[in-house]
C-alpha cells in the first residue's frame, strides 16, 4: 500500500481581537512533515495567519492496519468503521476491498477551528485526541434546536449548510439554546450523536486527533431524513446513502436476523422508489461513478444523461426536474430497472403473509 506524501493544509486568516472575523482564506496542498515544521517556526511577520491540516486521510499509511487492529480494542465496537454496527458493510460485503476508509486527522494549535455543523448524514462520529498538548474546545447544541440556530445565523448573514459559518464561543453562548461546553485533553474520547449540532476551537500548543463517521443502523431514520435534506439543498455526503439501503434490505430479506432494521428499510425504501418514478432504459451505473453535473450529488440510480459520445452530462432527477438543461436531449437510465425493485418490497410481503399463515396454524 502506497504511502501517502501529502495532506491538505487550510490557511486561515483571523483578526485576534475579534473571533467573529474568522474565515478560511486558501488551501493548498504541502507533504505533512513541512506543515509540521512550519508549526514550529512560526512568522511573527504575520501573527494573525495560522495553519490547520484538516479533514486529512491517513488510511494509506503502511501502519494503518496495525494502529487500526489496536485501537479495536480501546474503542466501543458500536462505534468502530467496519464494526458489526456500520450499515455500509451491506454495501462492501461482496467487494470490501471497493470499500472507502473515512478515517480522518486533524493538526492544529491555538485559534484553529471547525465551524458550526451537523454532520452530513445524522452518522454517529467519534473524536480521539491522540497526541499533542494542546486542547480542544467542544460546543453541543441540543439537536431539537437546530431550525433555531439556522435562524439566528441567517439573521446574522450566514449559512448553516455550507460548514463555514464561525461564531465566537461568547456570541454562540448569548443565543440562549441549550447547549453543552467541554473540554478535550489528550487521550480523551468525544463522541457526536447524530444530528447534534456542534463547533471545535483549538487551544494550547499543537494537538491531534483523528475522527471517524460510523452510519448506524439504529438511526437509519434520522439518516434517512437528513439525505431528503441533503438532496433538497444539495449537499452531498460520502456515503451512497440509497444504494446502501437497497443492499441492506437485499439481505435482511434473506436472512431475517433483524425484525425491526427490516420493516425500518421497508418503509424508506419504499419512499426512495417513490422518488424513482418511470424508467426508460437500462444501464449499469456503480455508486459513486455518477455525481450530477448540475448539483454535484451522487447518483443513485435513476440519471438523465447526454446519449451523444465523448459528452459526459448527467442530470439526477431532483435537478432534471427543476428545469436544468443541456444542449442535447437527455434520456433516462436506471442501473436497475424500477420493476426489480418493487419486487424486493413484493417479496416482502408475500413472506410476511406465508409467516402469519404459519403462525396462525401454530395456535
Amino acid at each position: 500500500m502506497k504511502q501517502r506524501q501529502n495532506c491538505t493544509v487550510r490557511s486561515q486568516r483571523v483578526k485576534m481581537d475579534d473571533e467573529s472575523q474568522f474565515r478560511v482564506s486558501s488551501e493548498e496542498e504541502m507533504p505533512l512533515p513541512t506543515f509540521l515544521q512550519s508549526q514550529f517556526e512560526k512568522s511573527s511577520k504575520n501573527p494573525n495567519k495560522i495553519s490547520y491540516a484538516k479533514d486529512f486521510s491517513f488510511s494509506e499509511h503502511p501502519s494503518f492496519d496495525a494502529w487500526m487492529a489496536s485501537l479495536s480494542e480501546l474503542i466501543p465496537a458500536f462505534l468502530l468503521p467496519e464494526g458489526p454496527s456500520d450499515m455500509m458493510d451491506y454495501l462492501y460485503r461482496e467487494e470490501p476491498e471497493r470499500r472507502p476508509r473515512l478515517w480522518m486527522a486533524y493538526i492544529g494549535s491555538e485559534g484553529t477551528r471547525t465551524p458550526l455543523h451537523v454532520d452530513r448524514i445524522a452518522s454517529i462520529a467519534f473524536n480521539l485526541h491522540v497526541i499533542g498538548k494542546g486542547t480542544k474546545e467542544w460546543w453541543f447544541i441540543r439537536y431539537d434546536q437546530l431550525d433555531q440556530l439556522q435562524h439566528h445565523i441567517v439573521e446574522l448573514g450566514g449559512d448553516f449548510w455550507n460548514d463555514s459559518f464561525w461564531m465566537a464561543p461568547a456570541e454562540l453562548e448569548s443565543l440562549g439554546l441549550p447547549m453543552w461546553q467541554c473540554q478535550q485533553k489528550r487521550g480523551d474520547l468525544v463522541i457526536v450523536p447524530p444530528a447534534v449540532p456542534h463547533t471545535v476551537l483549538n487551544r494550547g500548543e499543537l494537538s491531534c486527533a483523528i475522527a471517524a463517521d460510523v452510519l448506524h443502523y439504529k438511526t437509519v431514520r434520522e439518516s434517512w431524513n437528513r439525505e431528503k435534506v441533503n438532496y433538497q439543498i444539495q449537499r452531498n455526503s460520502p456515503f451512497y446513502f440509497r444504494k446502501v439501503i437497497e443492499h441492506a434490505l437485499r439481505v435482511e430479506l434473506e436472512e431475517r436476523k433483524n425484525t425491526s432494521l427490516l420493516e425500518e428499510l421497508i418503509s424508506i425504501f419504499a419512499e426512495i422508489l417513490e422518488e424513482e418514478g418511470k424508467v426508460e432504459t437500462h444501464e449499469e451505473i456503480r455508486e459513486g461513478e455518477r455525481t450530477c453535473n448540475a448539483c454535484g450529488m451522487d447518483i443513485y440510480n435513476r440519471v438523465y444523461t447526454c446519449p451523444k459520445k465523448r459528452c459526459d452530462f448527467d442530470l439526477c432527477p431532483l435537478c432534471y426536474a427543476k428545469g436544468h438543461i443541456h444542449q442535447h436531449s437527455l434520456s433516462c437510465q436506471a442501473s436497475v430497472p424500477l420493476c426489480q425493485l418493487h419486487r424486493l418490497l413484493e417479496r416482502h410481503v408475500l413472506v410476511s403473509k406465508e409467516s402469519k399463515k404459519r403462525r396462525k396454524r401454530r395456535s
